[in-house]
């Protein structure tokens, strides 16, 4: 848009000078403003695009990297040009006209930019040698291709260097690992590798927060270290580390360094080795298991990939429909969607009637150790607005039946509704007191849209053992950047606007 107007406007003018006063008016006849605008028109339309889809990206480079490859750009333009430079001043017999420093650094600038800004220029000097004309037509595109590599190494960084960090974490999953550390397999999350490369954390950075999803994963003989050494490699980048939704081990670990601790939620765990519904208290759930059987709902377990055409259209058409219905996006971090379905690893369990409709779909996440599957966590939920009542409830019941005749599943986990059961620890710091005050707002942004709270109380149907979840931080001074990098991470289409009046929200209640 700037060299647009440099060739069609600024150039001219400074040719004619001020001597003419119909300057303006005889470019606008030779068509200069129209050629202006023709060529400004396909970069302004993607620079109005990526603007107002800004929140489109959520994947940012590393910010040492973006320095490196302005450095190496930097670097290239320096070094260009005073070999450029040094040559003509050591070899002036290889131009028709012998260059000055000032003719040499101003002809450099010119060998970077487009051949159409330079046809109006006239040259002080050109090169007569063999060597000295590769130098002066090789210098420019030398740049140029430089500056284009280290752009691609900022594009690098997050695309194909994240894609290997999986790989490697694929590997190291089965090792072992707590009920949502498969989480940490999806898309969107940085990750820190122990010295061994036998264990890892999954992170996400927004506001100087290196955010957590969940505690370590892989060997579980290196948790402990992991933390340590985690808190320490985020020191080296400047970030505050933060791990979210980790469990009683992993803050009893961080509270001996000094950590402070809040309860950002209950997770709910089943033992499916001891599933029952008797009594009166299981009468919901054995009503919404009678009710599908009477209706003829059947249920099947299976993997997306493995699963019929039609009824992976139909789970896309339910998620549609689902979304639909919100005010927000869907959300992620440690809420998975119909990406995260398509995992080999992931077992799908949906109803469906007699006709072939689905009515009602769940996911679960495999929790590993010694590469043996260990466990289950629901994760995707999602019925169609028209299904009967107690689907979801048939579903969980379901699946809890098929883990107990397996016999080899410890624990089935109901995971936890984010930010959701949150609950009040007497005495704590007056800082708890305003991330929790913070966060609570966050969730009550959230749930007139996601329903926490009521699916915290859905979850109790079914008579779980309940873990409290935490979120574990070193320094209370940054907890306004601790409350957006949580609703960031939630809600990654939150807005600086937005997030500016979050901020100042944030206040101790009385």
């Amino acid at each position: 848009v700037v060299l647009a107007m440099l060739f069609y406007v600024v150039l001219p003018l400074q040719y004619v000078g001020d001597s003419q006063a119909d300057t303006l008016p005889a470019l606008a006849r030779h068509g200069a403003f129209h050629a202006m605008f023709s060529t400004m028109a396909l970069p302004l339309i993607f620079i109005v695009i990526v603007i107002a889809f800004r929140q489109c990206f959520t994947i940012r480079t590393r910010s040492e990297i973006m320095l490196r490859a302005v450095a190496g750009a930097l670097s290239a333009f320096l070094l260009l040009g005073l070999m450029y430079v040094g040559y003509g001043l050591a070899s002036p017999e290889d131009f028709n006209e012998s260059p000055q420093l000032i003719a040499l650094l101003a002809d450099y600038a010119q060998r970077l930019l487009p051949i159409g800004l330079l046809s109006g220029i006239e040259p002080e000097f050109v090169p007569v040698g063999q060597i000295s004309l590769l130098v002066y037509q090789c210098v420019g595109p030398a740049f140029w291709i430089i500056a284009l590599l280290c752009v691609w190494e900022c594009l690098r960084d997050r695309s194909m260097v994240n894609d290997a960090s999986r790989h490697r974490v694929d590997a190291i999953i089965p090792l072992g690992g707590e009920s949502m550390s498969f989480m940490a397999t999806w898309e969107g999350n940085d990750y820190w590798f122990s010295a061994t490369g036998r264990s890892a954390i999954a992170y996400r950075v927004s506001y100087g927060i290196a955010l957590t999803v969940t505690g370590p994963f892989g060997d579980p003989n290196e948790y402990t270290e992991d933390l340590t050494d985690f808190a320490t490699f985020c020191t080296q980048h400047s970030w505050t580390p933060v791990f979210y939704s980790v469990h009683e081990p992993q803050r009893a670990e961080l509270a001996k360094a000094g950590w402070d601790s809040l309860d950002v939620g209950t997770e709910m765990i089943v033992n499916p080795n001891e599933w029952q519904t008797r009594g009166k208290k299981w009468q919901d759930v054995r009503t919404a298991i009678n009710k599908a059987k009477r209706d003829g709902i059947t249920d099947v377990l299976t993997t997306f990939k493995e699963a019929p055409f039609s009824v992976q259209t139909q789970i896309r058409e339910i998620s549609a429909q689902w979304a639909g219905k919100k005010a927000l996006p869907e959300m992620g971090f440690t809420l998975g969607g119909v990406d995260e379905l398509i995992d080999s690893r992931v077992r799908l369990l949906y109803a469906v009637d007699g006709n072939g409709k689905v009515l009602g779909v769940t996911s679960w996440l495999p929790t590993y150790r010694d590469g043996t599957i260990i466990g289950w966590t629901l994760d995707f939920m999602r019925h169609r607005t028209d299904s009967v009542n107690g689907i979801m409830e048939f579903l969980i019941a379901r699946m809890a039946e098929r883990l107990r005749d397996e016999g080899n599943a410890e624990f089935m986990s109901l995971s936890a509704a984010p930010l959701a059961g949150m609950g009040s620890n007497k005495g704590e710091h007056e800082e708890s007191e305003v991330l929790r005050h913070a966060l609570q707002m966050v969730a009550d942004i959230m749930e007139p849209a996601y329903g926490f709270h009521s699916l915290f109380r859905f979850k109790l149907k079914f008579h779980p053992d309940e873990e409290k979840v935490y979120i574990c931080y070193p320094d209370a001074a940054k907890l306004p950047q601790i409350s957006l990098a949580v609703a960031q991470a939630y809600v990654p289409s939150l807005t600086p606007a937005e997030a500016m009046r979050f901020v100042r929200t944030i206040a101790p209640r009385d």
